[in-house]
């Protein structure tokens, strides 16, 4: 018995189908996973991730705790670079906020500008024709 291999063809159309398909679907897949960051340790010692201990003391702190790592082997390179990870969020966080709080004043600031403005008195020609005109009803 003799099998015959299937030779399965697809037409240009349907392959430009499918491709736009794929590409659609990581479109979709990307712009929702902006909306929804979760990380994961899959690293077999869970070297990365909090126990449950620290989890319940870290709730009851009221003030805020900066961690240092101390000491660490240099041969190590995924220490440096998780580490280094964690650096620039706090970095883009703290740009953000800076960022935030820049445009705030901003605001404010013209806010405040645009009332002083309100405020003063603006002259025109026809108020200096009307002051002119009370000058010489005076000197008569």
């Amino acid at each position: 018995m003799v099998s015959k291999k299937r030779k399965i063809s697809f037409s240009k159309k349907d392959a430009l189908i499918r491709f736009a398909l794929v590409f659609a679907i990581l479109i979709l897949l990307n712009v929702v996973s902006r909306f929804f960051f979760y990380r994961l340790d899959l690293t077999s010692e869970k070297r990365f991730s909090i126990s449950a201990p620290t989890k319940a003391m870290v709730k009851n702190l009221k003030d805020v705790v900066t961690v240092k790592v101390i000491e660490f082997n240099k041969e190590d390179r995924r220490i440096l670079v998780s580490h280094t990870r964690y650096l620039e969020d706090l970095k883009y966080k703290a740009e953000n906020a800076v960022r935030a709080e820049r445009s705030k004043e901003e605001g404010e600031e013209k806010a405040a500008i645009a009332d002083v403005q309100k405020k003063v008195e603006k002259e025109t020609l026809g108020d200096l024709a009307a002051l002119a005109a009370l000058k010489e009803s005076l000197e008569k």
